[in-house]
């Protein structure tokens, strides 16, 4: 008896409530569906009746909110909420609460951390994009997390992750003591940040532990190519390190090393375990493991493999064969090491030396060998030239990905800008009716119009800035849980194109366009406010007067 009893009482209330929000016109008939439930026998039945006459209430409430109202002005008090006026406010406060929801995906999120990069050089406010999304915060909280757990690995990657600043040797070594098969985590952090003053401490180590291993010396001769002369100039951009006795020594070692590993295997597998273990799934994240997985010394093995084919060229020029020929062969025996890591920096002198190679031995009268290595110098390049359809498809890929990134940028644009409009239409309204009830705000109708545009510019931003985002999420996600790294170019070509607002071109070429392209919309904003709160006290005086 007690469960009818409730369920009649639910059926009543709900009736009641929808009574409340019912427009005048509805309201009649709602009303005389609330006694006829009196009559209705059966609590199912009767919950029926009310479900069924809620549901139409509803229906007219929201339907009233976009259509004009038809019931006359003497309307019951209770129903002052579908006013003209209010129904606005509703509406618009309906969309922006929708609009607002995006903020529940974290893929939403996301995209909306990604627009604001295009802020990063405004002084002060994000040192950088990379910084912003992840550091320091994520990774003090990875490292501190680590230190409780033990975690060997969680240590490490917090290791490889600040770049070869603050801590991280102490990380490394604290990793290592944990775990001794860590070890590999020295070559690894010295082929990425080789500048850093630890690396000469870990060289000699390096050396010992890791023989047939060309990367210690590589790490050696890129820190003296990058360093600076006595009067403070570089000396890579002068080149003097070629001619160093020390430099060439270290790159002989390295060119004629029986192996080049560079770990980018194992960061990469170590960073998608560390990431997926402390929630650490974003697009940065993964560009960022990515990138620094590859080895960064393509330059002074290209400037040393120049070297040798110049001097091979030189030594065939005076009879000297044999030793031309062992240049030549030593710089194809390094490159093929060098291919064999994946690196994206590859040093392209296969075909030179293969041609340099058939020229010795036409000079040396062997024909057979001449020929067999200008086979082999046809058969580099039509490799390279079967590049070039992928890269106009690139090319083209590369358009789409910008348009996506721009799209991207603009709604967050978008979303700002009427944010700010519409908080300044609230503002104005609250201020000219000195209320902040809805029934008794004052909007002119350029204002309701302005106010309405901006809604629904918030409403399409933040639709917009979803789908063009939404791809590049899953392509983070696919890498950093599933190793995927087929389209993680496409990442980073998004990412990048996206720290710049459309149409101010490259970072790197323009300087500080950015910033004083956003600080003229700032500028923008503050003329358009004291505009709107001149013109209001001059309103307010001249009522005065009257």
């Amino acid at each position: 008896m007690r469960s009818n009893l409730h369920r009649r009482g639910i059926a009543t209330t709900l009736l009641h409530g929808a009574l409340k929000i019912a427009p005048p016109y509805a309201a009649e008939w709602g009303r005389a569906m609330l006694s006829e439930l009196h009559h209705v026998e059966g609590e199912w039945h009767a919950l029926a009746w009310a479900l069924g006459g809620a549901s139409v209430l509803a229906k007219h409430a929201f339907l009233s909110a976009f259509t004009p109202d038809a019931a006359t002005s003497a309307a019951p008090s209770d129903q002052k909420l579908f006013a003209k006026g209010t129904r606005s406010l509703i509406t618009a406060a309906a969309c922006l609460a929708a609009s607002l929801l995006f903020f529940v995906a974290p893929t939403f999120r996301q995209a909306f951390k990604v627009s604001l990069a295009q802020w990063h050089s405004i002084p002060g406010l994000f040192r950088d994009s990379n910084m912003f999304f992840q550091e320091p915060s994520e990774l003090s909280r990875v490292e501190r997390e680590a230190r409780a757990n033990h975690d060997a690995e969680g240590l490490a990657f917090v290791a490889i992750s600040k770049r070869g600043t603050d801590n991280t040797a102490e990380l490394a070594d604290e990793a290592v003591s944990i775990d001794p098969n860590l070890g590999w985590i020295y070559s690894a952090i010295g082929a990425r940040y080789w500048g850093h003053p630890m690396v000469l401490e870990w060289l000699p180590k390096l050396r010992k532990e890791d023989q047939a291993n060309a990367l210690p010396h590589l790490i050696a001769s890129e820190r003296m190519a990058f360093g600076k002369d006595a009067s403070g100039r570089s000396i890579w951009y002068s080149q003097s390190f070629v001619n160093n006795p020390a430099w060439q020594k270290e790159m002989a070692a390295a060119f004629s090393a029986p192996s080049l590993g560079t770990y980018d295997d194992k960061v990469k597998q170590l960073d998608r375990d560390v990431s997926v273990r402390y929630h650490m799934v974003n697009p940065y994240e993964a560009r960022g493991q990515y990138w620094a997985s590859q080895p960064y010394m393509a330059g002074s093995p290209n400037i040393y493999a120049k070297y040798l084919m110049d001097s091979a060229k030189d030594l065939a020029s005076h009879g000297n064969y044999q030793a031309a020929i062992s240049n030549y062969q030593t710089v194809i025996h390094f490159e093929r090491l060098w291919l064999a890591t994946g690196s994206p920096f590859p040093l392209g002198m296969l075909d030179r030396a293969y041609r340099g190679l058939s020229a010795t031995y036409e000079a040396q009268g062997d024909k057979r060998q001449a020929q067999e290595f200008a086979t082999l110098e046809g058969e580099t390049g039509a490799a390279l030239n079967g590049t070039l359809a992928p890269n106009r498809q690139a090319s083209e890929k590369g358009k789409i990905i910008s348009r996506n990134a721009a799209i991207l940028e603009m709604s967050g644009l978008a979303m700002l800008s009427s944010a700010c409009i519409v908080i300044g239409t609230i503002l104005t309204a609250t201020i000219t009716s000195g209320s902040i009830k809805p029934p008794r705000l004052k909007l002119s109708r350029s204002s309701q119009i302005v106010g309405a545009i901006s809604v629904a510019g918030f409403a399409l931003s933040t639709v917009a800035m979803y789908l063009a985002y939404r791809p590049y999420a899953g392509i983070a996600e696919a890498y950093l849980y599933n190793g995927d790294s087929s389209k993680i170019r496409d990442l980073s070509l998004f990412l990048s194109s996206s720290q710049t607002p459309p149409g101010a071109g490259s970072f790197y070429q323009v300087g500080d366009i950015p910033m004083y392209f956003w600080v003229a919309i700032l500028a923008l904003c503050a003329i358009g406010l004291v505009s709107v709160t001149t013109k209001f006290l001059s309103q307010r005086r001249s009522a005065a007067v009257a």
